[in-house]
């Protein structure tokens, strides 16, 4: 839903003028502190109200047409009063005692109230629609009113006033925009903070969700009262696919893809490796080695031995291959090999199963080649891939043509305390057997993301393939 939109009409607010002068408002600071009273409401339906009631008589005709004409009940006027009468009362300029002003910006739904013994709480009242992002000189006066305020024949004047987004845009480039964000699918919920019109896509685009498939549900533009200036706090809502696990478009734009980079607050960690572990002795092989400060802390990998068991490491393009792996004892410790890192699969391979640390950095891993990788089929982990993502963008990425087949003995897939609110991507014509992906907090910065089965239970045994 979006904020609503109306057609503004043609005439002018004020006929002295076709343009709002801020001029006027400065000058008219003074003579409003002891004549003017002020209050913004919140409604969240579109009503449109705007009430004028003076309590003096003024020298300008606020509404651009002769109201005190007999032949005249102003523009759009009513001419009602409060004693019932069918005859339409029209006010002379001294019988009109009181003037208050209620203001409704449509985008938002909220009102401006406003009173003063003369004409200045209609300045106030533009000056408000100009702050929302209205424009003031487009503002829609709906209806008039006349009511009796005291005998005898004294009263004071009601109008209805609308007024839209300047231009049409409901949210200025500079304002700060706070986004709660539902994704229906899931039930997750996100929250996150940008600036314009622009906010929700760029969330989208650094959380691999397609804006296309997000809807604005509610917008409304609030004042903080502490910095005095106007934010926006929009409801948006993630739509669910039409029916069951659909794959993703593309996968998401992450940062830190290289091996041993920067880590915030801890530097450069030289701790990027690889290491094929035996699932039981913990007797482990390096497929990368750790090098710290240009020293190697172990010796060097035995290309010859991995080559023998189907695995081999290329640095250049910071990926695993396995051909024809077939090590269902053995598992892989992946440390630091940032958010790039790939694992190659072609031939059938199994092992036993990933444990993956990110810490701060990047731990994603890019699952790709033509073949097939069986992971922890004889249940040796309580996860068959689980990712310690540990504050870091990290994701699990299934590229088209791979087939995976995961067990666990509580999960087949965790993210840990990943910052990506989606974590788990796998590309068309690839599909999910086994759940569908779920997401959620694990505190205000942090998600997890696993696979639940139809009775919301995590999946034991999950499969990619074509």
């Amino acid at each position: 839903m979006r904020p609503t939109e109306v057609q503004t009409k043609a005439e002018e607010f004020n006929s002295d003028t076709s343009e709002f002068d801020a001029a006027v408002v400065e000058a008219s600071k003074e003579r409003r502190k002891n004549t003017h009273t002020r209050t913004v409401l919140l409604q969240t339906a579109a009503a449109i109200t705007a009430i004028i009631v003076a309590k003096n008589s003024f020298s300008i005709d606020l509404l651009g047409s002769d109201i005190f004409n007999s032949g005249s009940s102003g523009q759009g006027g009513s001419g009602n009063n409060s004693n019932n009468s069918s005859e339409t009362v029209i006010p002379t300029q001294k019988d009109i005692i009181a003037f208050e002003i209620y203001a409704t910006y449509v985008p938002t739904g909220q009102i401006y109230h406003g009173s003063s013994k003369d004409d200045s709480c209609i300045t106030e009242a533009k000056e408000w629609v100009q702050d929302m992002g209205g424009d003031p000189n487009a503002m829609v006066q709906l209806k008039t009113e006349y009511v009796l305020e005291e005998a005898p024949d004294k009263y004071r004047y009601i109008v209805w006033y609308e007024a839209d987004a300047a231009g049409g845009v409901p949210v200025e480039e500079d304002l700060l925009v706070e986004m709660h964000i539902k994704d229906l699918a899931s039930g997750a919920s996100y929250q996150a903070e940008g600036r314009g019109v622009d906010a929700i896509r760029t969330w989208a685009a650094e959380n691999g969700v397609d804006p296309e498939k997000i809807d604005l549900v509610s917008s409304e533009k609030v004042l903080n009262s502490l910095t005095g200036q106007y934010y926006y706090v929009n409801y948006y809502e993630i739509r669910a696919p039409e029916s069951g696990e659909r794959p993703d478009d593309a996968f998401p734009e992450l940062t830190n893809l290289e091996p041993n980079g920067y880590v915030p607050g801890y530097g450069v960690l030289d701790e990027d490796y690889i290491i094929l572990a035996h699932y039981d002795s913990g007797a482990a092989q390096w497929v990368r080695q750790i090098v710290c400060g240009g020293r190697k802390m172990q010796d060097e990998p035995d290309e010859q031995a991995l080559a023998a068991m189907g695995i081999r490491y290329d640095s250049q393009s910071n990926t695993l291959y396995l051909e024809n792996c077939r090590q269902p004892d053995k598992c892989l410790w992946i440390n630091l090999m940032g958010n790039g890192f790939k694992i190659h699969a072609s031939g059938e391979n199994e092992i036993a199963y990933i444990i993956c640390y990110g810490f701060y950095y990047g731990g994603s891993i890019t699952f790709t080649g033509d073949g097939s990788l069986t992971i922890n089929k004889s249940l040796l982990s309580d996860d068959g891939i689980a990712f310690n993502s540990e504050n870091s963008q990290t994701c699990m990425m299934v590229d088209r043509d791979i087939t995976l087949d995961i067990y666990g003995k509580q999960a087949a897939v965790a993210v840990y305390i990943t910052t990506m609110p989606q974590s788990i991507y796998y590309l068309s014509p690839q599909k999910l057997s086994g759940g569908t992906r779920a997401y959620g907090n694990m505190d205000a910065d942090n998600y997890y993301g696993t696979i639940v089965d139809d009775a919301g239970e995590t999946s034991t045994h999950v499969t990619f393939g074509r």
